[in-house]
């Protein structure tokens, strides 16, 4: 894995994309968005920026999908490690009914990622800082795995509107008991 480098998943249009690290003794810069709006995975829109944590291990945050075209967005896991969650809703979409996880933030026990055998798992630690971009009709949640609160920042491109959400608890989305059995929590 390289920084620049994107990663495709089971879900088409959800990519993920290796952003660059640079570090040294005093810790470590990420870049988010490298060339701003520029960036295609911002497809040349901002309309919210924000905070998202969860302080405590196995209790999901998020749990929805968008509505509206364009409405897309990035997250990066800045502290802690999580498990991002995504499902595809959509009914023209050649990967309806795809499930997928993902790892990310720092690493976890190795034993612990190789028993729930993730789809993609990717540290800081790896030298790049992993962007999860989810396209409208995809259902997105993180669950904390570490013990540590997790800390996810998030970019939309579109500023906050609660008519583009379509809320779906995480215990509804099909296939997450299996899932959630690998990681060791309950839904």
């Amino acid at each position: 894995m390289k920084a620049g480098e994107t990663m495709t998943t089971p879900i088409e249009g959800v990519v993920v994309t290796l952003n660059k690290i640079v570090r040294d003794q005093r810790g470590f810069l990420a870049e988010l968005m490298p060339g701003g709006l520029a960036n295609p995975t911002a497809h040349g829109e901002f309309g919210n920026l924000y905070l998202s944590v969860a302080e405590t291990k196995f209790v999901a945050r998020g749990g929805h999908y968008h509505k509206t075209e364009n409405s897309i967005e990035s997250f990066y896991c800045i502290g802690g490690t999580v498990v991002w969650i995504l499902y595809d809703y959509r009914k023209e979409s050649p990967t309806q009914g795809t499930l997928v996880d993902i790892v990310v933030g720092k690493p976890l026990d190795a034993s612990a990622c190789a028993t729930a055998q993730p789809t993609m798992a990717i540290t800081v630690e790896q030298g790049v800082m992993a962007q999860i971009t989810v396209v409208p009709g995809v259902y997105h949640s993180f669950v904390p795995l570490s013990d540590e609160p997790a800390q996810v920042i998030g970019l939309h491109t579109k500023p906050y509107n609660e008519a583009d959400y379509q809320r779906i608890a995480l215990g509804d989305v099909p296939g997450i008991s299996d899932v959630a059995k690998r990681y060791g929590f309950h839904v």
